[in-house]
């Protein structure tokens, strides 16, 4: 039997606060550790539109994608009825805008925190998310 696909795409946004380097990270309960805004895409949407839409949607910021090329990771997701691969493309980004206070979207019960790139990278868990952060770190030289 052939295992689905959803194809999901996220964020990695980047952007320097008091001279240091930052992440803008999630927590979402009941996890207890920080991850990278990502969600799956919806029909018809690319996934830059997606990265950048779930980004809005779980933090409140807007952003522009800086890099088009997505460091892309698979997780098989085999923990509950139906079994699926889950292909997460995500993309280097910055805020755009004068979002100071934002807030998710309406029903999303996620924190979005700014952390120093060093302090998030002892604090992911997950080790595909640590590797996106720091590949796409790297290329924007933080």
């Amino acid at each position: 039997m052939e295992i689905p696909v959803w194809e999901a795409a996220g964020c990695v946004v980047l952007d320097r606060f008091d001279g240091k380097e930052c992440v803008l990270l999630i927590w979402d309960p009941p996890y207890p550790d920080p991850t990278l805004p990502k969600g799956r895409l919806e029909p018809g949407e690319t996934a830059q539109e997606a990265a950048v839409r779930e980004v809005r949607e779980e933090t409140g910021y807007h952003v522009e994608i800086v890099d088009a090329r997505p460091v892309c990771v698979e997780r098989l997701l085999d923990r509950h009825p139906p079994v699926v691969l889950e292909r997460i493309h995500f993309f280097l980004a910055k805020p755009a805008g004068e979002d100071h206070f934002p807030h998710p979207a309406p029903g999303e019960n996620k924190i979005a925190r700014w952390v120093p790139v060093d302090l998030a990278m002892s604090m992911i868990e997950r080790k595909q998310d640590l590797g996106v952060l720091k590949e796409l770190a790297l290329r924007r030289g933080g």
